[in-house]
């Protein structure tokens, strides 16, 4: 067995039940813990949105931090991977979906809790994450479990997640739009050759990765305070766009998405092959993988927040989660269902996700590409620079802020998004995935350990 296979056997046996069901029985466990926060608090929690609240330690106000946090979730997989999961499991994927972020709701507030319950400001700096709630909150003896989480988390922005898999992503979409294919302009490295556009998709995204990484999560804030809401915004006006226009089909699809999630094979057909278990582990994944509840990432973010209060933290983190699942990946999937682009056999999801807007979006086609390879762009390069903060915040944690390291981080963390247009990514995004998993092991067990001390 090589490195190759052995990664897909580990994704398929992590991903394929045991740690999605992990995740979603910690999420329910959190739920009855804290009496149906995400519920009895969801008002509160959207509201704070409108406050203006940045008292207390830290280095950003708590709206950045959210913008942040949502920079680095809201990316490609809730357009391509949304559209592969209902693909792959069928209409009722979704809403296996919605389950998953309902219940992860309740993780995410008690990751945001014990970020600023236990941060730390040093040099003037404010951190936390699931580094130091083990360390802090668990005691010294598990701090192999809060390097462990350190260096996975290392690894998976650096391999994959933050950086190839993204850029690729640009670059597919652009050369895509541009019909690159049929464009004579190419550039040759030796015997190989690369299209112009795909040249010039890289050199861009590693030039701006780099000016925003040079500035830190200051600059990273800033950025996504900007990008964020106008990319969101955008994305759900097309969407609404596409499912009004086929508004007939509304009702219809709902009814598929109660009905085939239960018994995927009456309604779909024992052809198509989908099973009641592909629907559940396509929506259950599908959903760990939008919203990142329970992964640990988050709370790297949610410790820079100015705040004093744990408990308000907690539920602008689990805000993220109603954005990123129940808003954005909730309108793909309706899209997606209402024009009916998933029904054809052998095509990807970014396939199936460009063929719903150019079909949908008032039939037009040219506009829709435009505005389809715009959200993909911009939807990739915030996740690029949301998982550069989390990435090095690892860094930090195993280096104690060497600022050597962190500029060898930032060096290759720009080159890793300028390779990443020039690399076959299935291996490496089964990579990213394995990291994941090594990620949310230890932060599973830093969340259960410590849930006594998590209040609403």
């Amino acid at each position: 067995m090589n490195f190759t296979e052995f990664l897909y056997m580990a994704d398929s046996f992590l991903w394929g039940g045991p740690l999605a069901l992990l995740i979603l029985a910690s999420g329910i466990y959190f739920t009855i813990k804290l009496n149906f926060l995400q519920v009895r608090k969801l008002k509160e929690a959207l509201l704070s949105l409108l406050r203006k609240n940045d008292k207390g330690e830290g280095e950003i106000s708590p709206f950045a931090s959210l913008c942040t946090s949502l920079s680095a979730t809201i990316g490609t997989g809730n357009i391509i991977g949304v559209a592969a999961s209902i693909s792959l499991g069928g209409p009722g994927a979704l809403l296996w979906m919605l389950a998953a972020a309902f219940f992860g709701m309740a993780t995410k507030y008690a990751e945001g809790f014990l970020a600023v319950k236990y941060r730390i400001t040093e040099n003037g700096e404010t951190k936390g994450g699931p580094f130091y709630y083990i360390e802090l909150g668990m005691g010294k003896a598990f701090k192999p479990l809060s390097y462990f989480f350190a260096f996975s988390g290392l690894c998976a922005s650096l391999l994959g997640m933050g950086t190839l898999v993204q850029s690729n992503a640009i670059a597919d979409a652009v050369g895509s739009f541009l019909k690159d294919n049929n464009n004579p302009d190419f550039i040759k490295f030796g015997n190989v050759s690369f299209s112009s556009v795909t040249v010039a998709c890289a050199i861009l995204a590693a030039v701006l990765s780099g000016i925003a990484l040079v500035g830190g999560i200051k600059r990273i804030s800033r950025i996504a305070e900007l990008t964020v809401p106008f990319m969101a915004l955008l994305y759900i006006s097309l969407c609404i766009i596409v499912i009004a226009g086929n508004a007939e089909k509304i009702i219809p699809s709902i009814y598929l998405v109660i009905k085939s999630a239960f018994s995927p094979e009456a309604v779909l057909g024992a052809a198509s092959g989908i099973t009641l278990r592909e629907a559940l582990r396509q929506g259950l994944s599908g959903g760990v993988f939008s919203n990142e509840a329970g992964l640990g990432t988050s709370p790297i973010a949610d410790a820079s927040a100015k705040t004093d209060s744990p408990e308000s933290q907690g539920l602008l983190s689990m805000v993220s989660v109603f954005i990123d699942t129940f808003v954005i990946c909730t309108l793909t999937s309706l899209a997606v269902l209402v024009t009916g682009s998933y029904k054809e056999g052998g095509m990807t999801g970014a396939e199936i996700a460009e063929k719903t807007f150019e079909t949908g979006f008032f039939k037009g086609g040219d506009v829709a590409s435009l505005l389809f390879t715009l959200c993909v762009v911009l939807f990739a390069f915030s996740t690029i620079i949301g998982w550069s903060c989390y990435g090095e915040a690892c860094l930090s944690y195993i280096t104690k802020s060497d600022k050597r390291g962190i500029r060898a981080y930032r060096f290759l963390y720009t080159l890793a998004v300028f390779l990443g247009p020039f690399i076959s990514v299935p291996t490496v995004w089964t990579l990213a995935k394995v990291m994941n998993a090594a990620m949310a092991i230890p932060n599973l067990i830093a969340l259960l350990f410590l849930s006594k001390r998590i209040k609403s």
